[in-house]
This record gives C-alpha cells, structure tokens and sequence, in this order.
C-alpha cells in the first residue's frame, strides 16, 4: 500500500519503480541513459534474448527493517525491457555506470545505418 498523504501508511516489503530513461541515436549506434541514482553498479544485470534488452537490477534484502511512512528515491528493484527490432548488434554491447546514471551503448547494425531515402511522387 501507498503513503496516503496523511500522515499513515503502510512499509511496501518491495517497491518496484520504473526509471526514466533517454535515448539518443547518434547515426552509428543507440545510447540509453538510464536514471538510477545511488545503486551499486555490481547488482545490474544485463542480458540479451530473442533480440530483447533487459535491464534488471535487484538489492538483496535490507537489514533496515525501518518503518517508513514514505520511500520514493531508492528503489529495491528495477526492471526495463528494450525492443531491439534486429537494429542492433548483440555482441558489441556495452554498459557504464557513474553519477547516477547506467549508460548502454548499442552499436547499430549496417542495415539500421542505412539513411531514409526519399520518394519522389509522380
């Protein structure tokens, strides 16, 4: 349950947020900024399967067994899907953590490189 805004509420055990993300595409490749400030890098996970990008990260259990009434900024777990639609090449994957943020770089395939052409209508 929630923090209901007056004053009570009730510990949720696992507090599962989706974090923001921004992707930029440079022409040769993706990048995914993630947000997630203050979690230890070690605990991300990252796989690949059937042209899916999962991003998870788990903590293991907390010993503060602390009554909060409300806990919005540290997340215990995160969990993100990306489509990678056969765009991206796999093995070429890379991943980063500082300053709060897990940045993925995701080198594009030679087909996805490809600019948009231009059709003339006659």
């Amino acid at each position: 349950m929630y923090y209901n805004g007056y004053g009570c509420g009730l510990r949720r055990e696992h507090q599962m947020q989706l974090s923001p993300v921004n992707i930029i595409d440079t022409g040769a490749a993706y990048t995914i900024h993630l947000y997630a400030p203050r979690l230890n890098k070690e605990l991300f996970e990252l796989t690949t399967q059937q042209d899916i990008l999962s991003v998870k990260y788990k903590e293991e259990d907390q010993t503060d067994k602390s009554y909060y009434t409300r806990k919005e900024y540290r997340p215990d777990e995160i969990a993100r899907s990306f489509d990678l639609k056969g765009k991206v090449e796999i093995d070429g994957i890379k991943a980063s953590y500082s300053d709060g943020v897990l940045i993925i770089h995701l080198p594009k395939t030679e087909a996805a490189k490809k600019k948009a052409q231009s059709v003339n209508v006659s």
